[in-house]
């Protein structure tokens, strides 16, 4: 068993690096779009494509919800005195570290490169990454997913208090419900001009199906694995409404209703190819997904510094592919120092705040040196 869960996860690292790289991806097509980037015919209609039909950004960002629903809720069923404050500290410390390194380094590259002046209530809200709280935008575009993950995050911890973390039927029921309600809000948005979240349903929807797959290959529950693929059938049946109702009206700056439906639609068989049904993994895959979160966060810089200092120079000289292969390379060099050195000691030292916090009779952290 030990050995077929970590195999598992393997897999779901994979299928990080999978959806980070397609997030690169699609971040270097719009920089070579909005430069209006030499290209030939063929290339400028398949990177066109790929913004118009076919987003493969919102798709490596859906797999990551799904597997943020599969992996996250978990630590909150381990046997511990504290399993709250333990699922709080080691997200903080997963998430916080490499987040504040990657919002300095911005900061930084965009006063230089860009010109563009960043005021103390945009840092202040970027920050706690609630910018939208100062009536400011996130620094980085890429940063709006983490406050989704919060809300999953503390809708997991509330599942938690209430003591329903461990129903194991539950998660399906509330990703049953999430597609629900995406229906009905983007029945609203087109029917009544109601702007609702659309968005947030299915996102929400997607991680806790995420949730429901890991149930059912812990458990190995049949009400949960049917449940799991009847939300798979659901949301090939329900996208096209939700897509339709939700973005044909009042089509969003992101992308057509057909986009939408397209990249939501291969998302979930991506996830439900490689995370449940034909579990693969990739070695090179996988060590980028370990390497993912570092790589989601500091691409869209090497996208500005590579396209400062040589795009000048390979405009007309080289083929935009060329530009996008440069942008992977530098993503995965940059990154996987910052992981050695920054995302992991991170983790590993909230791990010892809680280990820690276990050992301590008073249930108050010791306060010998944690570095």
């Amino acid at each position: 068993m030990p050995k077929a869960r970590a195999a598992r996860l393997e897999h779901i690292d994979s299928l990080r690096g999978v959806a980070c790289l397609l997030v690169v991806y699609i971040h270097a097509v719009q920089w070579l779009e909005r430069n209006a980037f030499p290209m030939s015919g063929p290339e400028a209609t398949l990177l066109h494509a790929s913004i118009t039909w076919l987003d493969p950004g919102k798709v490596g960002v859906l797999v990551f919800f799904a597997i943020s629903g599969y992996v996250v809720p978990f630590s909150l069923r381990r046997p511990l005195a504290h399993p709250l404050r333990e699922f709080v500290v080691n997200r903080f410390f997963r998430l916080m570290p490499a987040y504040w390194f990657s919002l300095v380094a911005g900061v930084l590259i965009i006063i230089w490169f860009e010109q563009r002046p960043t005021d103390l209530a945009g840092w202040l809200g970027n920050l706690v990454l609630a910018p939208q709280l100062f009536g400011r935008e996130p620094l980085l575009d890429v940063y709006w997913t983490l406050q989704v993950e919060l809300v999953f995050y503390v809708a997991c911890a509330g599942l938690a208090v209430l003591g329903l973390i461990h129903l194991r039927h539950l998660a399906g029921w509330l990703a049953m419900l999430g597609l629900a309600g995406a229906l009905a809000a983007a029945a609203l948005k087109h029917f009544l001009l109601i702007d609702l979240p659309v968005g947030l349903a299915l996102w929400l929807s997607l991680m806790f199906w995420g949730f429901a797959a890991r149930e059912a290959d812990i458990s190995g529950d049949r009400l949960v694995a049917r449940q799991v693929q009847l939300l798979f059938w659901a949301f090939l049946l329900a996208l096209g409404p939700i897509c339709y109702l939700g973005y044909h009206r009042l089509p969003s700056v992101y992308g057509t209703w057909q986009s939408y439906f397209w990249s939501y639609a291969l998302a979930v068989v991506i996830f439900w190819a490689f995370a449940i049904r034909w579990p693969w993994s990739a070695g090179w895959l996988t060590r980028v997904g370990r390497i993912s979160y570092s790589i989601y966060l500091l691409h869209v810089l090497c996208i500005i510094v590579l396209g400062a200092w040589l795009g000048p120079w390979l405009a007309g000289r080289v083929p935009g592919l060329v530009f996008i292969g440069l942008v992977g390379l530098a993503s995965v060099a940059v990154s996987a120092p910052t992981f050695a050195w920054l995302e992991q000691p991170a983790i590993n030292l909230g791990r010892e705040v809680n280990r820690r916090w276990r050992a301590a009779p008073d249930g108050r952290l010791r306060q010998r040196p944690l570095l």
